[in-house]
């Protein structure tokens, strides 16, 4: 009763898991492993739903990575590159983990330089721009041993308004699969516009 209360609160206060469904396929009992996995997925799906309550957009996507343009944290209506937020499987170096990845502009100003929409925009190019400055790149795991990972979104970026993840974690014969559906806030939506084919942000009135 408690669980199903705190959900609904969760919603109204804008931060909506649409749907939240585990696959038992393959997976039986209640061993470490598989819990362990479990408890990873969801934790990497609270993390996702607590950044989709305060995104103003996603600026890009892939099947396998999503972009936030996490807050307009110094209030100027811009896009700055600290802002950026990306979400993505990380599978170099023989690692398998959804890592959580952004710059750290608190001490140096070169991290604040404002993007543009049309570039926010390309996932190749917000890579680069977040790998750019290596010593202030900050990249988190949030789910480790990580089978697959998917990333839909219902109207490509930067329209969005909600994304829908699925994650598979655990062993190979014993998969343990996540599905979450994240409603988001997406205000910035409404300062959407176009110049000639790039994505421009207007000011708000």
């Amino acid at each position: 009763m408690e669980l199903m209360l705190a959900m609904l609160i969760t919603g109204m206060v804008g931060v909506t898991v649409a749907s939240l469904t585990v696959s038992l396929a393959n997976a039986y009992g209640s061993g470490e492993g598989y819990g362990d996995a479990l408890q990873g997925g969801r934790n990497m799906l609270l993390r996702v739903s607590t950044l989709g309550r305060e995104a103003k957009l996603v600026t890009a996507c892939s099947p396998r990575a999503v972009v936030f343009w996490a807050g307009d944290d110094n209030d100027d209506g811009e896009i700055n590159r600290d802002e950026l937020v990306m979400i993505y499987w990380d599978r170099t170096g023989g690692r398998s983990a959804v890592c959580m990845q952004r710059v750290d502009g608190s001490n140096n100003p070169l991290l604040r330089d404002v993007i543009p929409l049309d570039t926010a925009c390309q996932l190749d190019q917000v890579t680069a721009l977040l790998s750019q400055y290596e010593a202030y790149r900050e990249t988190v795991p949030l789910a480790e041993d990580v089978l697959d990972f998917r990333v839909t979104t219902d109207v490509p970026p930067p329209q969005t308004r909600a994304v829908m993840i699925e994650v598979t974690l655990g062993k190979p014969d014993r998969p343990v699969t996540l599905r979450s559906t994240v409603a988001l806030r997406a205000d910035a939506t409404a300062q959407l516009g176009h110049v000639g084919d790039e994505w421009v942000l207007v000011p708000s009135r």
